[in-house]
C-alpha cells in the first residue's frame, strides 16, 4: 500500500512586534531560523524610533558562503498583518512570523545564495518527540534541491532532523524537526514536501511511548497519525535515559492501518534512495548490508563481514561479495558528496546514487579489529582497480594507448602490483575481501 499520511499545506502566520516606539534602540529576544540550504539564522528585531530592522547573524553558514559574511542588517522596507519585509539592495528577508524566506544576491565581497525557505525553530524547550531519539544522527534531504539533486550546488547540505521513520517496502522517509513551539514538528516527507506538525503530549505504554501528531489547524481524528517510540533498546547506546527508536506510524482512528519503520537496536546506517533502500547493522559483532529495491519483484541482497574506514568525519563502509563491491559514505555531519553510495559488479555493470534521507552512528562495538579496513588499504584498492583497467583494456588508437601508459605511470601500478601479496595475506583465510582479491589480482605484465 501507498502509506500517505501527510499532505502539502500552506500555513500563514500574523507577524507581531512588541513594545511601543522608543527613542532608544530596543531589540527584541532573538529568534533562530533553519534553512533549507542548511543556514542557521539567529534573527534580531531593533527598534529605533520610529526604524525597525532585522540583524540576522549566521550561526550555520553553507560551504560556498564567504567567511566574512556573518551578519547583515536589513531594514524594514514593508509591512502588513501578515508579513514583513527586511531588505537592503542586495539581500531580503521576508518574514512570516514562523516562516521566512532569505536571498542574498552576489557582490564582489559575496557569494549569491539563493533564495531558501526558513522556519522558525524553538531553542528555549523541548519538543516531546525530540527525547525519543536513537544515539545517532538523522539527515534529510534539502526539499527545496530535491527535484534535481544529482545537479545540487557544490554549497548544498543535508538538513538535520531529530528522527526519521524510514518506510523501506515503499521507498519514502518521515523525518522530524524541533518546531518553532514545543508542542510543534517539522516534518519533512521524502517527496520534497514539509509539513508544521502540532505534536500532543505523549502516553507511555510500558516500553512503548506514543505521540498524535496533526498537520496544524486541522483538528479531524482521520487525518491525525500516532508516533510509536520503542524505548527497549537493551544494552545499546543512548542518547538519553528515556530515548526510543521511532518504530511505527499509525492511523488515529484505526491502529491497525499502520507502517513499520525500519529501526533497530543494532541499526549503524539506514538510508532511502531513488530506487532502493540500503540498511547496515551490526550482526554478531560482524557488519552486514541490506540492498532492498524498491519493486515488489526485487529480491533483498546481502551481504557480510564488511568492513569500515575512516577519514576524518566521513564513514565509509566496504562490503564484498565474489566480484561485487558496494562502498557506502556516511558523512557526520550531513555535507552533500557527489554520491554516498557506489556500487560495482564483477559484470562491470554499477550505479552511484544520493540519499534522500540517512542515519548514521558509529558506536565503539564497531571499531573492533575484524571490522577496520584502514583508509591506506581502501585507497590501495581504488589504486588497483585503476591499474587493472589501465594494463588491460584495449586502447582505441595510439593516443589512448599513450594515455593508458602515462596513467599506468602515474599510478605507480609496479608498486601496486607488490603490494598485492601484503594485502592478499592480511585479509583473512576465508574471508570475502579475499576472495574478492582473487578476482581482481593483477595478472598483467
Amino acid at each position: 500500500m501507498k502509506y500517505r499520511i501527510l499532505k502539502p499545506a500552506l500555513v500563514l502566520f500574523a507577524a507581531a512586534f512588541l513594545g511601543p516606539s522608543l527613542k532608544a534602540q530596543v531589540a527584541e529576544p532573538a529568534a533562530q531560523y533553519r534553512c533549507a540550504n542548511g543556514m542557521i539564522l539567529q534573527a534580531n528585531h531593533v527598534k529605533d524610533g520610529e526604524q525597525q530592522s532585522l540583524n540576522l547573524k549566521f550561526l550555520v553558514r553553507i560551504a560556498r558562503q564567504d567567511e566574512a559574511m556573518n551578519r547583515l542588517d536589513l531594514p524594514l522596507v514593508n509591512g502588513s498583518e501578515y508579513s514583513k519585509r527586511f531588505a537592503t539592495e542586495n539581500a531580503e528577508f521576508l518574514l512570516r512570523r514562523t516562516r521566512a524566506e532569505f536571498r542574498s544576491d552576489g557582490t564582489e565581497d559575496h557569494a549569491e545564495i539563493p533564495k531558501t525557505r526558513c522556519w522558525a525553530i524553538d531553542v528555549n524547550s523541548e519538543n516531546p518527540v525530540m527525547k525519543a531519539t536513537q544515539t545517532g544522527k538523522y539527515f534529510v534531504y534539502p526539499p527545496e534541491l530535491y527535484d534535481s539533486p544529482e545537479h545540487s550546488p557544490d554549497w548544498a547540505r543535508y538538513l538535520p532532523a531529530e528522527s526519521i521513520c524510514f518506510l523501506s517496502t515503499e521507498g519514502v522517509s518521515y523525518a522530524f524537526a524541533k518546531g518553532s513551539r514545543p508542542s510543534q514538528a517539522i516534518a519533512f516527507h521524502s517527496n520534497g514536501e514539509w509539513e508544521i506538525l502540532r505534536v500532543d503530549a505523549g502516553e507511555v505504554r510500558g516500553a512503548e511511548s506514543q505521540f498524535v501528531a496533526r498537520e496544524q489547524g486541522d483538528e479531524r481524528n482521520d487525518n491525525k497519525i500516532v508516533l510509536h517510540f520503542s524505548s527497549d533498546l537493551r544494552d545499546e547506546p543512548k542518547a538519553s535515559d528515556d530515548a526510543a527508536i521511532l518504530t511505527k506510524m499509525s492511523r488515529f482512528t484505526d491502529p491497525n492501518e499502520s507502517a513499520e519503520c525500519a529501526a533497530g537496536p543494532n541499526l549503524v546506517y539506514y538510508a532511502i534512495f531513488e530506487d532502493n533502500s540500503v540498511a547496515i547493522a551490526l550482526d554478531d559483532g560482524e557488519l552486514t548490508l541490506k540492498l532492498f529495491g524498491h519493486s515488489e519483484t526485487d529480491k533483498p541482497e546481502e551481504m557480510r563481514r564488511g568492513y569500515l574506514s575512516k577519514e576524518g568525519d566521513l564513514n565509509i563502509f566496504n562490503f564484498f561479495s565474489a566480484g561485487n563491491r558496494i562502498r557506502v559514505f556516511a558523512d557526520d555531519e550531513g555535507r552533500f558528496m557527489g554520491h554516498s553510495i557506489s556500487i560495482e559488479r564483477a559484470n562491470g555493470r554499477g550505479f552511484t546514487a544520493i540519499p534522500k534521507a540517512y542515519f548514521s552512528t558509529a558506536p565503539g562495538s564497531v571499531w573492533k579489529a575484524e571490522n577496520q579496513l584502514s583508509y591506506a588499504t581502501a585507497d590501495w584498492i581504488e589504486s588497483l582497480l585503476a591499474c587493472n583497467y589501465f594494463a588491460t583494456k584495449e586502447p582505441y588508437d595510439q593516443a589512448e594507448k599513450k594515455l593508458f601508459a602515462n596513467k599506468f605511470v602515474e599510478f605507480e601500478c609496479a608498486k601496486i602490483r607488490d603490494r598485492f601479496k601484503g594485502e592478499y595475506r592480511k585479509s583473512g583465510r576465508g574471508s570475502p575481501f579475499r576472495n574478492w582479491l582473487k578476482l581482481n589480482r593483477p595478472d598483467w605484465p
